[in-house]
């Protein structure tokens, strides 16, 4: 016991006399402990916040691109999985006339992977276009983007009117964009695919066990699948 009160006297007689050396011992073991605590919660955290998202947006799972258009055969196939959904897309990869940046252009989701809205409106002419927000520094709500796809006809109009501006469920990182841009349209008018667009990508996607695909309401419309 006389060994231990020795002890305690001095170790309390040591602090007494480099207070400011042990507050400082004392300030940054609390650093570390927090920083060890807020990293083992964050993670969780994360997780869980990515979760609720790709929830919420219904983000799919996997993407199947084609090189030609799905035939006929290929969707009756596709319509024989059990508990999926079936719809289908577009997407191309064109040019901006202006200054020849490549550009990526997409029709809009209905129901998955839908993008979030940040500015404007979605369209309602097919002439109308929704960009993705890393371009709100190139155009403004109203302006007017002129596109070059790589064979006349392919599309049913090349001039755009910036209707709205919105964040990719899919894309969470301007890294992933690659070197194309991300542009999103979309039309009140259902329109059918044209054939000069075999050159083009037809995309359907997966969700969970849900396949969807996007409509695409900018093609010329001159031959029914």
């Amino acid at each position: 016991m006389m060994i231990t009160k020795t002890l305690w006297k001095d170790m309390i007689r040591a602090i007494k006399k480099s207070k400011g050396r042990f507050f400082s011992l004392m300030c940054l073991m609390a650093l570390g402990s927090f920083a060890l605590v807020g990293l083992k919660v964050t993670g969780p955290d994360m997780e869980r916040t990515a979760s609720h998202y790709l929830e919420k947006q219904q983000v799919m799972d996997m993407a199947v691109l084609a090189s030609h258009q799905f035939s006929q055969e290929d969707r009756k196939e596709l319509n024989t999985l059990k508990d999926v959904v079936l719809e289908y897309g577009h997407l191309i990869d064109l040019n901006i006339t202006k200054d020849q940046q490549a550009l990526r252009l997409y029709s809009l989701p209905n129901k998955l992977s839908k993008p979030l809205l940040v500015e404007g409106h979605w369209p309602k002419q097919d002439t109308e276009i929704v960009l993705s927000t890393a371009l709100e520094k190139s155009y403004q709500l109203g302006d007017t983007i002129r596109v070059t796809p790589p064979s006349k006809g392919l599309l049913t109009s090349e001039r755009f009117r910036v209707v709205g501006f919105a964040h990719s469920s899919e894309l969470w990182s301007k890294s992933n964009l690659g070197g194309l841009r991300q542009v999103m349209v979309a039309s009140m008018l259902m329109l059918l695919v044209g054939p000069t667009f075999l050159k083009g990508m037809p995309i359907f996607y997966v969700s969970d066990l849900i396949i969807f695909v996007l409509r695409t309401p900018f093609l010329n419309n001159t031959v029914k699948l």
